[in-house]
């Protein structure tokens, strides 16, 4: 491969493979007749995506991955040892299992004082995940730190450039033309990736009543994104919402598969009451929560038309997973929830044990479980972030949302073979211990 000028990302298409199929390869560079092998070894493989719907698929997922000093550096002050404890742990438990893929949740730049950087990348991302990267296909998806102190406006942000996206539908689905949003096949299941920061190519507004700088560069103008709608009057978010490229290429994505599995990732989640709180005022500059009422009311809607059965998002450092559910456009108490069949349409927990059963996936469609996974790195209170609400969201089964459980890492693992998807949580015992458990 040769190519016409110098970069520091290269792209290397690779055709003729033979699906699941282990592969072995080497990095390098020739300089006239002169060849320097720059990386290689056994330790260098992947395996080619499975094309069948039989094998077991397993995906790890990871959420605000980036503690504040994973390696434990003594020139950074602060941070704990979660994210390099919740890597172990996990890969400790997948011992010699295959995992055919990651899915980052957003919030994998992040670094005080250089969030959205190559800096962050090279010091919470890459030098913490060597091997896996190395050796199995990453998925990225863009959170609010990954902007830095850009304005979600800006497509310059090092993860835009540090990853390769398949915006030409390389791996299935219908092409985005977007590194912000795209989607993937994997066997028999069809995985999303959204942002719901991502500008739009053609929708603009105008400039953000009460704009007073901080993070943010005030404009009289700024292209348009989900994130945005949050400073729009309510009467109006609908119809712009229904505009952005984003919505349309998703809707036409979600129409288009014929995978028995839909799975959609994005950073921000709909039912949250942890670390974020996804009722808070919509339109107020000072009260930055809105957008989580946004993806509730106009994205989660257009997930259960299209018959999505798992939402899973990050943002609040904690694990929670909700009921089967659907139509939940509101927060109703926990006693409406649970009493209300048309929003909780299976009343048991879906755990593992003799006492509890499965959820069960029934034509015409009958709902989604929301899972946010974003205490794989960051913490709300291990490493002196945000401190919890500790009022888990009334339509969760299971949450961490509590002072006392939000100092535990975790990260998820999706198991899916046939008609069955299994949604496995592992919390660190300690965060800081040297043997992660």
């Amino acid at each position: 491969v040769t190519l016409p000028v110098t970069t520091v990302e290269h792209i290397v298409t690779l055709a003729g493979l033979s699906p699941n199929t282990k592969y072995y390869y080497s990095v390098g560079h020739t300089c006239g007749m002169a060849e320097t092998t720059l990386a290689s070894g056994t330790d260098y493989y992947y395996y080619s995506m499975p094309n069948n719907t039989t094998d077991s698929l397993r995906l790890w997922i990871l959420g605000d991955v980036c503690s504040n000093n994973p390696l434990g550096l003594p020139s950074i002050v602060g941070g704990t040892r979660r994210q390099v404890n919740v890597r172990d742990a996990y890969m400790s438990y997948l011992g010699n299992k295959r995992l055919h893929g990651i899915l980052f949740g957003g919030d994998n730049s992040k670094l005080e004082g250089f969030d959205g950087t190559d800096t962050a990348l090279d010091y919470n991302l890459f030098p913490v995940y060597p091997n896996q990267f190395r050796n199995t296909v990453s998925w990225i998806s863009l959170g609010n730190h990954d902007y830095g102190y850009k304005p979600y406006n800006d497509s310059t942000v090092a993860s835009y450039n540090a990853f390769s996206y398949p915006t030409l539908a390389e791996a299935g689905g219908v092409p985005s033309a977007s590194k912000g949003y795209y989607s993937f096949d994997l066997g028999d299941v069809h995985v999303v990736m959204l942002n719901p920061y991502h500008p739009d190519a053609f929708l603009t507004r105008g400039s953000i009543p009460g704009c007073t700088g901080g993070d943010w560069l005030c404009l009289t103008s700024y292209p348009m994104s989900m994130y945005l709608l949050k400073f729009d009057e309510p009467a109006n978010r609908l119809n712009l919402f229904n505009q952005l490229q984003q919505v349309k290429w998703l809707k036409a994505d979600l129409a288009a598969t014929t995978k028995k599995w839909k799975i959609v990732l994005f950073h921000t989640p709909p039912y949250t009451k942890g670390t974020h709180d996804s009722d808070a005022p919509s339109t107020a500059w000072d009260k930055p929560e809105g957008e989580l009422k946004i993806m509730r009311e106009l994205l989660v809607p257009v997930l259960e038309q299209y018959k999505v059965d798992l939402i899973v998002t990050s943002h609040t450092h904690a694990y929670d997973r909700s009921f089967l559910m659907k139509g939940v456009t509101d927060t109703p108490t926990k006693a409406q929830f649970r009493a209300n069949p048309n929003q909780l349409l299976q009343n048991w927990s879906g755990t593992y044990g003799p006492s509890s059963k499965p959820y069960i996936k029934n034509s015409p469609y009958n709902g989604a479980v929301q899972v946010v996974t974003g205490n794989a790195g960051r913490g709300a209170t291990g490493d002196g972030q945000d401190a919890s609400t500790n009022k888990p969201h009334p339509v969760m089964f299971y949450s961490d949302s509590t002072d006392a459980l939000l100092s535990r890492g975790g990260s998820v693992e999706l198991v899916v073979n046939q008609n069955r998807l299994e949604v496995r949580y592992l919390k660190l015992v300690d965060d800081n211990s040297l043997t992660p458990t």
